[in-house]
C-alpha cells in the first residue's frame, strides 16, 4: 500500500477544515487539522507533515508566526497559504516575498489540488 503524503490543515474556520480536508482525504491524501498555531505545534511534533495549507490571519498568532517557527526545525515541510484578505498590503507583500504558492479563499478545490500535488512533487 503507497504512503499517503501527510496533509496539516491550519485555519480558524471549522467549515475550511472540514471542506478542504474532506476534499483532500477523497483525493488520497492523510489530513490532520489544527485550529490555532499551538495546536498545529503539537500536531506537527506528533506527526510531521509534507504540506501545510495555512491561513494567515487567525486570533492570537497569525500564519506567519507559524511558519517563521516551524521552517527553523523542518527545512522539508512544503507551505502553501490562504488568506480571505487579499487587500491587505502588508499580507500580499509578504505573500508575494515569500516565494510561497498561496491563494485566496474560499479557493477552487481542483485548483487547490494541483498547486498541492505539484508542491508536493517538487523537491
Amino acid at each position: 500500500m503507497p504512503i499517503k503524503p501527510k496533509i496539516l490543515i491550519v485555519d480558524d474556520e471549522a467549515v475550511i477544515r472540514e471542506i478542504y480536508g474532506d476534499f483532500l482525504e477523497q483525493n488520497g491524501f492523510e489530513v490532520a487539522t489544527a485550529l490555532n498555531v499551538e495546536t498545529a505545534l503539537e500536531s506537527i511534533k506528533a506527526k510531521k507533515p509534507d504540506l501545510i495549507l495555512l491561513d494567515i490571519v487567525m486570533p492570537f498568532r497569525n500564519g506567519f508566526d507559524l511558519y517563521d517557527q516551524v521552517i527553523v526545525d523542518y527545512h522539508d515541510i512544503k507551505f502553501v497559504f490562504m488568506t480571505g484578505y487579499d487587500d491587505d498590503i502588508k499580507i500580499t507583500e509578504r505573500l508575494s516575498k515569500s516565494g510561497k504558492k498561496w491563494f485566496v479563499k474560499p479557493i477552487k478545490l481542483e485548483e487547490m489540488l494541483e498547486v498541492i500535488r505539484n508542491e508536493l512533487s517538487a523537491s
